[in-house]
């Protein structure tokens, strides 16, 4: 064995050892950011009825329409929006109809009301009756206090005279954490390939170079 070999194998000996203890690392760096995010993680969703008043939060007044959206969740959420939106040809929203409110600020347990001014409510062909509904997607979009970006789902029901329902609502949670497992994998080994590639001896570098290609095909 020449000791080209030699470096080459112990190279890859401390690389190994080096992922391993940097995979440890992130994996406790992690389980203490996620119990930290679960402290002020704000949780928004569009408001049924009152408990206390019997108040629909959900309804349309003519071209006024008004959701109301409470905080069940443990930290303030920020920058708060919502939307709707029709889905036009190839899946993209068009048009969208964004709301609008008196704060962007939902402190935990609070409640804020999203309006719709000048609103043209889709209906359902008339012949189809009161058993129809015409639809609206949408999402309400909103921060916590360490900028973590979070997502919940609305679905909006019409119907031909003039009644609105929400009919679905789903908490998305933070954009960054639906990744899958799978394209976990290729990010790490993208960084692996990105770190050490430039260091690794002549003899590795083909097998780096050939892994980050391989990555950034199927994160792509």
């Amino acid at each position: 064995m020449t000791w080209e070999e030699v470096t080459a194998v112990s190279t890859l000996g401390l690389a190994a050892v080096t992922f391993g203890l940097a995979r440890s690392t992130r994996k406790l760096a992690r389980e203490a950011n996620a119990e930290t995010r679960a402290n002020w993680r704000p949780v928004l969703v569009p408001e049924v009825e009152d408990a206390s008043t019997g108040a629909k939060g959900l309804s349309l007044d003519g071209r006024l329409l008004s959701m109301r959206i409470r905080n069940i969740g443990r930290g303030p959420a920020l920058t708060v929006t919502a939307a709707l939106w029709v889905e036009g040809e190839r899946g993209y929203p068009d048009p969208v109809f964004r709301g609008r409110a008196g704060s962007n600020v939902v402190a935990p347990g609070e409640r804020i009301t999203f309006e719709w001014h000048d609103f043209d409510a889709p209906r359902p062909p008339s012949v189809l009756g009161l058993q129809a509904w015409s639809q609206l997607d949408g999402m309400i979009t909103y921060g916590d206090v360490g900028y973590v970006r979070y997502e919940t789902e609305v679905k909006v029901g019409f119907r031909i005279d003039g009644v609105a329902e929400l009919l679905d609502h789903r908490f998305l949670g933070a954009a960054r954490d639906r990744i899958g497992r799978v394209e976990r994998v290729r990010l790490r080994a993208l960084q692996w390939a990105l770190t050490f590639g430039p260091r690794a001896p002549r003899i590795l570098r083909p097998i780096t170079r050939a892994l980050a290609r391989v990555a950034v095909k199927r994160l792509g």
